[in-house]
């Protein structure tokens, strides 16, 4: 008797479940866009289970081409798992989201690439133009928009072919941090790939209040390089090596 409630309950459930996700996703959108006060979509095709939109643009910034699938069963589990994509054609992303009940959003698999002027709005007092590509490669990661605070990271972040402009342009490298999470928070580790103009050894630390504290040294390989060293004392004085050290911190 109980086996066969429980199997009804559940043969419910997924009907329940099937039936919102095939309801056409333009339909669904127009019942919700006014909960959606950042967010607009464009050209929506599909359904609420695998949909598309032209264009989606969210606080300002617009991606384009937006693809999504959710995953109905992830719903047993508490949470809603989608699928999604977006290709801006010089920039590009696609990972799985998890929306759970307490509004945390887990990211699993996300797969990115920026151009790196793209996040050059973040650092507004920054007397200097950033170039390059951004790439990042997320095995896990959980975000809590309510706290506007990034609880959990793990994976890379590369700026490839990094680039910058005071005066003059600078090639620097390429540079990966890698993320991973523990009690005291977030740490990033900066590291270079060793042949570039600039070094760079570096530890990033985001602890759970959104406190935050850099710690690196930069050095320019080759001491001829006047554009570089004459750049990096910008950062600070050098020391006798030529090697610069900063030290960061605030609360984001």
């Amino acid at each position: 008797m109980k086996k066969g409630l429980a199997y009804g309950a559940f043969v419910l459930l997924a009907y329940l479940v099937f039936l919102v996700a095939s309801f056409p996703a333009d339909r669904v959108y127009a019942y919700m866009k006014d909960s959606l006060e950042k967010t607009t979509l464009y050209g929506i095709t599909g359904t609420v289970w695998s949909g598309a939109a032209k264009a989606a643009e969210s606080d300002g910034r617009v991606f384009r081409t937006v693809r999504w699938g959710v995953r109905p069963w992830s719903v047993v589990l508490g949470r809603v798992d989608i699928r999604w994509s977006f290709d801006n054609g010089d920039a590009w992303g696609s990972g799985v989201a998890g929306l759970a009940l307490d509004d945390t959003i887990k990211l699993r698999s996300l797969e990115a690439l920026l151009p790196v002027s793209e996040l050059q709005s973040f650092f507004p007092r920054l007397p200097a133009q950033l170039n390059g590509t951004l790439s990042i490669e997320l095995d896990s990661a959980e975000y809590s928009p309510q706290e506007k605070r990034l609880s959990e990271a793990f994976g890379v972040v590369t700026w490839n072919n990094a680039t910058v402009t005071v005066m003059e342009e600078a090639s620097l490298g390429n540079f990966n941090m890698t993320l991973e999470t523990n009690d005291d928070g977030i740490t990033g580790t900066l590291t270079d790939e060793g042949d570039g103009p600039l070094s760079a050894d570096g530890l990033l630390l985001l602890k759970p209040d959104n406190a935050y504290q850099f710690n690196a040294t930069f050095a320019a390989r080759d001491p001829q390089r006047r554009d570089l060293v004459q750049g990096l004392r910008l950062l600070g004085r050098p020391d006798a090596q030529g090697a610069v050290k900063v030290d960061y911190s605030g609360k984001l």
